[in-house]
Order: structure tokens, then sequence, then C-alpha cells
């Protein structure tokens, strides 16, 4: 009797320790489902933000590669630009007017009639794209027409600094001399030695055409120039031609006679023509 009693007793111990057993397995199964449920929660929340950051990042994909684009043409000028970029511009008053722009190998020339200094620098500044060299030959109407010095020396600092906006080779060219107005090639004569010094100071290559265009007794060559003591003669052409190293093939870089305009008539008030 005892004995099954004891075993009624010790079978409910079990029965008991299985219950209690089971009921902490059930709460921790309803703890995984939480923890599942959470999971899930969050991985669907992950999968959405995911979907959005992809979404954002082809997005910016997008817009990096149309900079990149924008880039590439902005760092690779026009074939115009480019073209410009390798020739070389000669400027200056109708000193220049005689050079045969279709005898030079990549050179453009501008010839402005009556030009003074501040008209080269202004029609440079209207200029896009670069130049692999620019050649000052101008200031002769300003040495005529004004006698401030310091201002003519101020306009063609000026001129120079304009011109390396367009270029890293920026070469002044002497005024070449005259002969139809002494006050005039007296102020050339002072102003083509500042120009040494603006030279100088800004880096830039000078060509001292006096070396030709005088003699040894200072007189000027009046082989070089045309009978209104001004303008060049075809071979002052050519000879200020050689000392610009204007790029050619040809022996002469001056303008055939039929393509030259008519002779620059003669200024009777200042007595003297303006280049």
């Amino acid at each position: 009797m005892w004995s099954i009693i004891f075993e009624l007793l010790l079978l409910t111990n079990i029965l008991t320790s299985m219950h209690t057993t089971l009921k902490a397995t059930q709460v921790s199964l309803d703890a995984l489902q939480r923890t599942n449920d959470a999971l899930q929660s969050t991985n669907t929340d992950l999968v959405k933000q995911l979907a959005s950051k992809t979404a954002d990042c082809i997005e910016l994909n997008k817009e990096n590669m149309q900079l990149r684009n924008r880039l590439l043409v902005a760092d690779q000028p026009s074939t115009k630009q480019d073209a410009r970029c390798q020739k070389s511009l000669l400027i200056g008053s109708s000193i220049v007017r005689d050079v045969d722009e279709t005898r030079l190998l990549d050179t453009e020339v501008i010839s402005i009639s009556g030009g003074k200094i501040a008209d080269a620098n202004r029609t440079i500044a209207e200029k896009s794209g670069s130049y692999k060299s620019i050649i000052l030959q101008v200031g002769s109407n300003d040495c005529a027409k004004c006698e401030d010095l310091d201002k003519i020396a101020e306009d063609y600092k000026m001129l120079v600094k304009g011109a390396k906006q367009r270029t890293n080779n920026v070469i002044i060219s002497s005024i070449t001399p005259r002969t139809d107005n002494d006050t005039a090639q007296a102020t050339i004569d002072l102003i083509n030695a500042g120009l040494v010094t603006i030279a100088e100071d800004e880096n830039c290559t000078f060509v001292n055409n006096d070396l030709d265009f005088k003699l040894r007794d200072g007189t000027v060559n009046a082989g070089y120039l045309l009978p209104d003591g001004l303008h060049l003669s075809d071979a002052g052409t050519n000879r200020l031609g050689v000392n610009l190293k204007l790029n050619t093939n040809l022996k002469s870089v001056a303008k055939p006679r039929n393509r030259r305009r008519n002779k620059p008539k003669h200024n009777a008030t200042n007595k003297c023509y303006s280049p």
C-alpha cells in the first residue's frame, strides 16, 4: 500500500516538474516568437531602407555621370579654340597692314588703321580662346598724338596684361621709326626704352627693330619706309617679319601690290600720317 502511495507521489512530482518545464518552454517559445516577429519587422524595414538607398545611389550615380560629362566638356576646348590656341596673333596699327596673313603659317594678322595702344587692348579683350603667342606692334599713333609719356607707358602695361590673358608668350615689338614727324620720333625713342623695362617686368620677349631700321649713325634706314616716311616698304615689312620670326615658308611676307589698300591721305593739320 505504501509502495503504491509512494509511486503516486513520485509520479505527481514528475508530472508537476514536466508541467513547470512545459510552461517554461512555452514562455521561451513565446519570447522566441516575439523575437522572430521583431526580426522579421526589422528585416522588412531594412529591405525597404535598402531599396530606398539603392534608388538614391542610382540617382546619385546618374548625377555623377552627368557632372563628369560636363567636366569633360569643360576641360576639352572647342575645335575652334583648339585651332586658335595653335596660332599666333600679330596685332598692331597699319604698320603691319602689308603683312600678308596668307603667306604665314598658323598666324593671324590684325591691322587697326589709326589704331592706338588702347585699341589693340580692346581688340584682344574681345577675342575668345587663347593663342600660342601674341606679337604687339603698336604705339606710333600714341607717340604722335600724346605728349604724356607716363600715360603711353601705362596704356602699354595694360595692353601687355590683357595679352597675357590670352597667351603665355607675349612678344613686344619696338615701335618702328618714322621720318615724317620729328617730335613723334623723339617720343618713340623714349617709349621704346620704356618698353624694354616693361618686357623685363612682365617676363615678355622684346624685339628691338632699331638694330635694323636705323643706321649706325642713328638715322632711319629710309629704304625700309614708304615715301610717306611712316609706313613700311616691302623691304621694311619683310625685315619686320624676320625680326619677329614670323612663321612662313616664303621669302616674302609682304602683300602683292594688287592686294594693298590705297595710300593714306596726308593730314595737313598734324603734318603726319596715322599708321
